[in-house]
C-alpha cells in the first residue's frame, strides 16, 4: 500500500503519504480523471444547450394544463387564457369568496366558522365538517379545493365560472351544497357571485 504509517502510541495511528506516493497516485488515476474532464468539455463545448430544441420547447409546459387530470382535452379558453388574466379573474374570486364565508361567521355566530385567506390560500373551519382549503394553483390556471366532505377537486375557469371538468359543477355549488350540510347554517344559505 502507498502509505507510510507512524505509529504515536498503542492505540492511535497517523499516517501520512509522501510525495511519491502522492505523484504515483496522480500518474494511476490521470487518465480517469482526464477522460472525465474531456467528456465534460464536450458536452459544455460541442453539444450547447441550443442544439437540443426539445429542453427549451414550450410545448412540455402547456401540457401541465392542456390536458385535465381526466386525460380529456381542456376547452380551448382555459388553454388560451394569460398568466395576468388569470390572476386577475382568481384573485377576484378568492377575495369575493373570501367575503361572501366572512358574511357567513358574522351572521351565523353559532356555527362557530372561521375563515382566514392569504397570498390566494384560503382557509373555512366549519364545525363539524372540518377544514376546506382553496387555493391558487397558477401553474395550471386552476382553483384547487380541499374538501373535508367531497374530498380534492380541480376548477378551471370557462365561461366566467370556476368548473370542475370532472365534475360538471362550480365550486360555488360543491361549497354551497356542503355548507348546508352544518347543522348551524341554514337550508337556504347560498354564496351570491361564486
Amino acid at each position: 500500500m502507498c502509505r507510510d504509517q507512524k505509529t504515536r502510541d498503542d492505540n492511535e495511528r497517523s499516517y501520512s503519504l509522501s510525495s511519491t506516493c502522492i505523484t504515483s497516485l496522480i500518474a494511476m488515476f490521470r487518465p480517469a480523471v482526464l477522460t472525465v474532464l474531456r467528456s465534460a468539455r464536450l458536452v459544455t463545448q460541442r453539444a450547447p444547450l441550443s442544439r437540443f430544441p426539445v429542453a427549451l420547447t414550450t410545448s412540455r409546459a402547456l401540457r401541465a394544463y392542456s390536458i385535465t387530470t381526466s386525460g380529456e382535452k381542456a376547452p380551448l379558453q382555459v388553454d388560451s387564457l394569460s398568466t395576468r388574466e388569470y390572476h386577475r379573474i382568481s384573485d377576484e374570486y378568492m377575495e369575493n369568496l373570501f367575503e361572501q364565508l366572512e358574511y357567513i361567521s358574522e351572521d351565523f355566530p353559532e356555527a362557530s366558522v372561521e375563515v382566514e385567506y392569504s397570498q390566494g390560500v384560503l382557509q373555512l373551519d366549519v364545525p363539524p365538517l372540518g377544514s376546506y382549503v382553496i387555493n391558487k394553483q397558477p401553474p395550471n390556471k386552476q382553483i384547487w379545493i380541499s374538501s373535508p366532505v367531497s374530498g380534492p377537486d380541480r376548477f378551471d375557469p370557462i365561461d366566467g365560472n370556476w368548473i370542475s371538468l370532472r365534475t360538471k359543477r362550480s365550486l360555488g355549488e360543491v361549497i354551497t351544497e356542503e355548507l348546508r350540510e352544518s347543522p348551524a347554517l341554514h337550508d337556504d344559505l347560498i354564496l351570491e357571485g361564486v
